[in-house]
């Protein structure tokens, strides 16, 4: 874990930039910190900016660690849950619901869906830290080759096709096109 008194000593985290990165860390968001030190959202930014460029990377792998442990250990809690019978659902006056046709207890599985609910934004948090949160756009060309190659593919599985079956819809269909 951090020194916390080599973190508090970094220039850009004693004074009032430290009690903006405080109550940054403590759940702030910018418009607050702003309205709080009477200063632009834009200068707010670029102080928490200054400071999170002042931690140094071994520390920040250190926080990263620990958060993903703590994210690891809900998202176990969370899938316990998930993966757990539901508990039967009950009336307001206390009784329990019973399935008109079946006369089985009807289960409450609102709790496991708030269970998956949490799993996937820990699922989003975790992807966020780790950075693999954002999609890789990938461009695929065809040639006219590979292009000419499947319409080959096509017309001689068709060909086969009415051989089985030389009256089908299909294979009237693709007579028509051919």
């Amino acid at each position: 874990m951090p020194d916390k008194k080599i973190y508090n000593q970094r220039p850009n985290v004693v004074g009032r930039n430290g009690n903006i990165w405080a109550a940054h860390i403590a759940g702030a968001n910018q418009q607050q910190l702003a309205d709080a030190f009477d200063l632009s959202v834009q200068r707010i930014s670029q102080i928490l900016d200054q400071v999170r460029k002042s931690i140094p990377a071994d520390e920040k792998q250190q926080v990263r660690t620990m958060r993903l442990e703590l994210l690891n250990e809900l998202k176990m809690q969370m899938m316990e849950i998930a993966l757990s019978d539901a508990p039967p659902a009950f009336a307001p006056n206390g009784k329990p619901h019973f399935d008109p046709e079946t006369k089985k207890t009807v289960r409450d599985v609102s709790v496991k869906l708030q269970a998956v609910d949490r799993l996937l934004k820990i699922d989003e948090r975790i992807a966020k830290a780790t950075g693999t949160d954002s999609a890789v756009e990938h461009t695929v060309q065809v040639s006219a080759e590979a292009q000419q190659a499947t319409k080959d593919a096509a017309n001689l599985v068709g060909r086969q096709f009415a051989l089985l079956i030389p009256e089908s819809p299909e294979v009237l269909a693709h007579r028509g096109s051919g």
